[in-house]
């Protein structure tokens, strides 16, 4: 039987998890011109359908989702239909079309411990991506890179750790580990997103349970939450409450300052030790409506010249190596040091009732 994760108070509409969904175009989306030569990969090749579409799911940022639609029909003529909304939307919305699915690809959930849960669950089917045939289920650095079964790959790796606002917080004032979030000064000045709907929250509370044990676990949480002025839905929200001068402090994935920096504003990042390092993974949806156009966009999502490459334009740490012109300062190799060691195994087994207990606190 499939349960629904999420507790969500409402029964799900078309409005509640559709906040992008159509078929991108050249013209429509970018004006002609403004998407980057992308090479011709094993996607593009004849073993594909010629018709039909793409349907994909994502919690991930909705612009860089929609160039990576746009991307793929630029390749392969393939249209992309993208569905956003937060995790346990997403989530939710696989679990209820579970007999009869609407994705084909369901990709990013604030790290792989969704893509386990529904991989128990039957949500999730094995391809072995033809760009990643010798993917070993670790790497040199000893982090996940894929479900043993090929239910899942990594499309990127995901870093935990706090946004500051550079003009109102100096960097040798942020904390340097998350028990520094209790300082008194910090009352009123952080934000962090709400668990119920974000993966990003998920992780981290899941991570500060395990650092701290059940009962000093939700200890320490409860005294965050007094700490905090907002916990907002959204997993970016936070920062951009950072960068706007709302908040001080959020905690976020690094890529999420890194964005916005990146187009001026006063964010950065700081990296606290210990904090959970995990995969992100892409998935083929178990019998989805189009299992080959499906395997062929997988296929374009982990090619260096593909999905890879707007990953790196957009902050992220991508999986392959190829890529080249990254968006961010820092690669793998540079956050390994502080990288959390997560018992995956207890994380999936007590992932229902952290979020239920989380409810059952705080919402």
């Amino acid at each position: 039987m499939h349960r629904t994760i999420g507790f969500l108070d409402k029964e799900l509409t078309r409005r509640d998890f559709i906040k992008t969904s159509s078929a991108f175009t050249l013209a429509t989306m970018l004006g002609g011109g403004a998407i980057m030569h992308l090479g011709q990969g094993a996607y593009a090749q004849t073993r594909r359908p010629a018709t039909g579409r793409v349907h994909f799911y994502s919690p991930e940022t909705p612009d860089m989702t929609a160039e990576m639609g746009v991307a793929y029909t630029a390749v392969t003529g393939i249209p992309v239909d993208v569905s956003y909304g937060g995790t346990s939307v997403i989530f939710n919305r696989l679990v209820a079309e579970a007999r009869r699915p609407t994705a084909d690809v369901w990709y990013g959930a604030g790290g792989l411990i969704p893509f386990e849960v529904g991989r128990a669950e039957g949500l999730i089917e094995p391809y072995q991506p033809s760009e990643w045939l010798a993917m070993p289920t670790y790497n040199e650095f000893g982090l996940k890179m894929r479900d043993e079964d090929w239910n899942w790959v990594a499309a990127e790796y995901f870093v935990i750790g706090l946004a500051y606002n550079t003009e109102l917080v100096e960097a040798g004032d942020v904390p340097t580990d998350y028990d520094g979030l209790l300082d008194p000064k910090w009352r009123g000045e952080i934000q962090m997103p709400n668990p119920a709907s974000s993966g990003t929250a998920t992780l981290f509370v899941m991570s500060q349970l395990q650092r701290l044990g059940w009962d000093n676990g939700w200890d320490y949480m409860a005294k965050l939450v007094d700490q905090c002025s907002a916990i907002p839905d959204s997993g970016a929200g936070p920062t951009r409450a950072v960068a706007a001068g709302n908040a001080r402090l959020a905690i976020c994935f690094d890529f999420m300052p890194y964005q916005l920096a990146d187009r001026g504003e006063r964010v950065g990042f700081m990296l606290p030790s210990p904090t959970p390092i995990l995969a992100n993974p892409i998935a083929l949806v178990n019998t989805g409506p189009n299992p080959e156009l499906g395997k062929g966009f997988i296929d374009w999502m982990l090619a260096a010249d593909g999905g890879q490459a707007i990953l790196g334009r957009w902050g992220h740490l991508p999986m392959h190596p190829g890529v080249t012109g990254i968006s961010r300062p820092t690669t793998v190799s540079d956050v390994l040091h502080a990288t959390q060691d997560l018992d995956i195994a207890w994380l999936v087994e007590n992932f229902d009732e952290i979020r239920a207990e989380w409810r059952r606190r705080f919402v």
